[in-house]
């Protein structure tokens, strides 16, 4: 409820890159490249997904990806926010604290995304509304867990993608 219909841009963003970041690999072909669901959505989504269970940081995470149609009110928190990613800086990852994110462009959407590939372009009311659905959701200690585990599989990929 909180995301709504909010979008990266009050306009279609899809039509400036051909929907990338609703497909794997840009043909709706490789199962390689998708989301990560956070915990609890799995049984959520429809068949048509497709699902396969992967470690992430030594705890086991659910990984989907689908032909690039669906049905939009019910689309994974992860594709959701895109290009955005909650990151939670190491000093802050501890559960006996409150939880203290920033929403980041998506270092794995630098090279699919072009509302991020040079600069941020998305709608800051869009990263406001996406930082409060995390915010909500970050009150579950599993899921806190779980934005830990991606802000530091996130380190990894900043290291490689930052200019």
């Amino acid at each position: 409820r909180i995301l709504g219909g909010a979008t990266p841009l009050p306009a279609d963003c899809g039509r400036l890159c051909g929907a990338a970041c609703c497909r794997s690999d840009g043909r709706g072909e490789d199962d390689e490249l998708g989301m990560l669901l956070f915990p609890g959505e799995e049984r959520f989504f429809s068949p048509s997904l497709k699902k396969q269970r992967t470690m992430l940081n030594g705890r086991e995470v659910v990984f989907s990806s689908c032909s690039g149609r669906c049905f939009r009110p019910l689309r994974p928190l992860a594709c959701r926010i895109f290009p955005m990613l909650p990151y939670v800086p190491a000093a802050e990852r501890r559960l006996d604290r409150p939880l203290v994110f920033s929403m980041i462009p998506d270092p794995r959407g630098k090279y699919l995304c072009p509302l991020i590939r040079y600069d941020n372009h998305v709608d800051e009311a869009f990263i406001e509304k996406a930082a409060r659905a995390v915010a909500e959701a970050g009150q579950c200690r599993t899921v806190r867990r779980f934005l830990f585990q991606l802000s530091e599989v996130a380190d990894g990929w900043l290291r490689f993608t930052e200019d």
